[in-house]
């Protein structure tokens, strides 16, 4: 099977494995990604990866049968809650090309397997812009809050996606970890490579990452820590803090279930202690730096407050 799909207008900025997604809602995701392995797609006659960002007249190209797929016009509209809308995630930054917005834990940034029709950011996002085509700029975890920046258009998605992979973006966390670290500023140098399962990073001969902190209180069973990366790999921070033996309080996948069960009795954490607390990119347009701040939020705050007592 060989056909050829040119991408338009409403489409330039979306990554390839998302633009599949939408494309064929009537294939898997697992074997969409087998697709793309095993050399089924190619982007303007070059094997895809899935990790391309499209332009306005690209071309793809697919080897395989796309079964039934939905006709133009007949996109199923998401309906939304208004009581959901209405809580609206606070905005930290905003003008005609992008908005920045300060992002709840337990939200996942984009629609997947377990995450209801209508209640990821990006699809409450394009509920609030209804007449603008919303895109993610860069990932946060379900369980992280912080500032989340999305773009309003393709042509400033693409330049905001260029920076983010020249390395313009400067992301810094804040982070609870357990225990005492081996120095009050360091650079964890690991590299990380994706679990076969998919659902953990783990540290082996993987892509090189690197992680730099800042010890800024030290408490009897746990650190306080700024964090700054210089690579972005999927759950980086929580994945390198485990690999030296000082996993994030609340971390269920990369820390101690045990030590976060009894924390979390202790000091009524229900979420990971790590948030985007601020971000700075060069601006698409203006080329000037950017820098947006997102406040601690009150449950982590409350914690820091109990362990000072």
């Amino acid at each position: 099977m060989n056909n050829i799909f040119q991408i338009s207008k409403d489409d330039e900025g979306m990554r390839l494995h998302r633009w599949m997604r939408k494309t064929f809602p009537d294939i898997g995701l697992s074997a969409l990604h087998r697709f793309l392995r095993t050399k089924k797609v190619k982007l303007n006659n070059k094997r895809a990866k899935g990790e391309e960002i499209l332009a306005q007249g690209d071309e793809v190209r697919i080897f395989f049968i796309p079964g039934p797929r939905k006709k133009e016009g007949e996109k199923k509209p998401i309906t939304i809650p208004k009581k959901v809308l209405q809580k609206n995630f606070p905005i930290l930054f905003e003008d005609d090309n992008l908005v920045a917005i300060n992002k709840p834990a337990g939200i996942s940034v984009h629609p997947g397997t377990g995450v209801p029709t209508g209640r990821s950011i990006i699809e409450l996002a394009s509920a609030m812009y209804p007449n603008l085509i919303i895109r993610l700029i860069h990932r946060l975890d379900k369980d992280t809050s912080g500032v989340l920046l999305l773009g309003k258009d393709g042509s400033t998605v693409r330049k905001l996606l260029e920076s983010l992979k020249k390395g313009c973006f400067e992301k810094q966390y804040i982070a609870l970890v357990f225990g005492k670290l081996p120095q009050k500023n360091g650079t964890i140098n690991i590299a990380l490579k994706r679990q076969e399962s998919g659902k953990k990073m783990i540290s082996g001969s993987g892509k090189k990452s690197i992680t730099h902190y800042h010890l800024q209180k030290e408490f009897t069973e746990a650190s306080l820590v700024d964090v700054l990366l210089e690579t972005g790999r999927t759950h980086q921070i929580r994945a390198h803090f485990a690999a030296i033996g000082n996993p994030l309080v609340g971390d269920n996948h990369h820390g101690d279930f045990t030590h976060n069960k009894v924390f979390q009795k202790t000091h009524g954490l229900k979420r990971q202690f790590l948030h985007a607390q601020s971000l700075s990119f060069p601006h698409p347009e203006t080329k000037k730096t950017v820098t947006i701040h997102a406040p601690l939020p009150e449950n982590l705050r409350g914690v820091l407050e109990k362990m000072k007592k």
